[in-house]
């Protein structure tokens, strides 16, 4: 006949005072507690093994951190789950498991490991989109819990709104994060590979610009709007150099080698993650001279007008554009396909033209073998260009 196990009581606990070596007070329900020489009072489940019939010890809690009745109701869930064959103790290790690889925990490892391999905006943006639109809903979940259709009910509203384009960089970081998991060995395989098929195709829309004759009477507009001087600059600066607006922004005087006319990009400054080496003509060199009279002591080429220890703005070029007759016709990134549109109606090689955009070769073989950087003919190409600008804003409009 088992013996019968009065339960303890608050006051017993208190009493109970430490000796030479360590004793238990039991409760009963497998239920104990242990009285350590150092006055320490933990409760312990004290239970057979399913899987060996063996008995073993799991700590719940030390008296104090939690109460009698906390620990009666921890050792309630405990045996409920014996009644069903399933240790508590693997049950407890597998709750912290995926506690630990919520979506959401994978996916700030995954920025950490990842933060210096793209631009900073890049991945501030990605972030952004994910916090908005995934992790409120899904970010605390174990991660191989989700299923695809929990991800696709998680953007429809998304899809609803036609908004293909944070549908696809969503799903991009997506499985970003869970290739990530897998390589950590969380994960066995990728359940989201395809999931962006769900979705109807994204539109493709192509940055504004104006055909080449208009030229003219951009550059006309340029020079006699109010803007600031060093706003203009940057328009030509940014045009005469085919950058992109945030190169523009972000130039640093220390990427310049004046004696060869260069400007260098480091893999970090550029968005493909690789250097690129603009040439630089007489016009160009002749912004840095105007430049460096207006802002002496900045790092930066085109400073911040109110802050010369920050660069200026990306947007800067767009809001001229806005407002001076151009919203809906042309943006920044629009100078780039004006460029290259220029360029290929002149005859100058694509190579040529593509290196001098930083486009990276779609042809993935050729990219591994091509690594020439056609500096001499680029500079000729470049140097036309300066002179084709410089001639058409002479051009008198009628």
């Amino acid at each position: 006949m088992p013996r019968i196990v009065k339960p303890l009581t608050d006051s017993e606990i208190k009493k109970a005072n430490p000796k030479d070596k360590e004793y238990f007070l039991y409760d009963g329900n497998n239920l104990r507690l242990k009285v350590l020489p150092t006055g320490t009072k933990r409760f312990i489940f004290n239970y057979k093994r399913p899987s060996t019939c063996k008995k073993t010890n799991l700590t719940i809690g030390t008296y104090g951190a939690i109460t009698l009745h906390s620990a009666r109701s921890t050792c309630q869930d405990y045996n409920k789950l014996l009644s069903q064959g399933l240790d508590p103790q693997i049950e407890k290790n597998s709750v912290k498991h995926r506690q630990q690889n919520t979506l959401l925990l994978i996916a700030k490892r995954w920025r950490e490991r990842n933060i210096n391999s793209v631009l900073e905006e890049t991945m501030a943006q990605n972030w952004k989109r994910l916090e908005n639109h995934l992790f409120p809903k899904l970010g605390h979940y174990p991660i191989e819990s989700i299923k695809p259709m929990d991800i696709v009910n998680c953007f429809e509203p998304l899809n609803d709104k036609e908004q293909m384009h944070n549908i696809t960089r969503l799903c991009s970081s997506l499985n970003q994060i869970v290739e990530f998991a897998i390589i950590l060995g969380l994960i066995q395989f990728n359940p989201f590979v395809r999931i962006r098929n769900s979705f109807p195709a994204e539109k493709v829309k192509h940055h504004p610009t104006i055909p080449p004759d208009e030229l003219p009477e951009l550059l006309h507009m340029v020079d006699n709007c109010s803007s600031n001087l060093q706003t203009k600059l940057m328009f030509y600066w940014q045009l005469m150099t085919f950058s992109r607006p945030k190169e523009t922004a972000s130039a640093r005087w220390d990427q310049l080698d004046m004696n060869k006319s260069y400007w260098t990009f480091l893999p970090e400054d550029t968005k493909q993650k690789k250097e690129h080496t603009v040439i630089l003509s007489k016009q160009c060199i002749e912004i840095l001279k105007q430049i460096k009279a207006i802002a002496p002591k900045s790092n930066y080429i085109f400073p911040h007008i109110s802050n010369p220890k920050k660069h200026a703005s990306s947007q800067s070029i767009n809001q001229l554009l806005k407002r001076n007759g151009y919203k809906g016709r042309l943006v920044a990134h629009g100078l780039r396909t004006l460029v290259s549109t220029i360029l290929n109606e002149e005859g100058y090689n694509s190579d040529y033209i593509e290196k001098s955009l930083a486009h990276t070769d779609k042809n993935s073989i050729r990219k591994i073998y091509n690594r020439a950087n056609y500096l001499s003919q680029r500079k000729k190409m470049m140097q036309w260009f300066s002179d084709l600008v410089e001639s058409q804003r002479r051009v008198k409009l009628k």
